[in-house]
């Protein structure tokens, strides 16, 4: 069985192009090892994250909001 969501944008991650934000999950008879699994999903959130934090920067930007401020602020609540 495999699920595959479509893909909404066109995003970077470690400067290289991949597909936009979707969700790739294929069910196998075999083994999936927790190392592939954890690393798949925390590039996953990372992708989100960098997506949601774009988007506040620019929404700061335009409304005349010091953006160095505002990413401060995001990076010390994202711990």
């Amino acid at each position: 069985m495999k699920t595959e969501a479509a893909t909404t944008s066109q995003s970077t991650i470690h400067g290289k192009p991949t597909n936009g934000i979707g969700a790739k999950i294929s069910a196998t008879k075999g083994p999936v090892t927790a190392a592939k699994a954890s690393f798949t999903l925390a590039s996953a959130v990372a992708a989100l994250w960098a997506k949601d934090i774009a988007g506040i920067v620019v929404a700061a930007a335009r409304a005349g909001m010091n953006v160095d401020l505002v990413i401060a602020d995001l990076l010390s609540r994202r711990r």
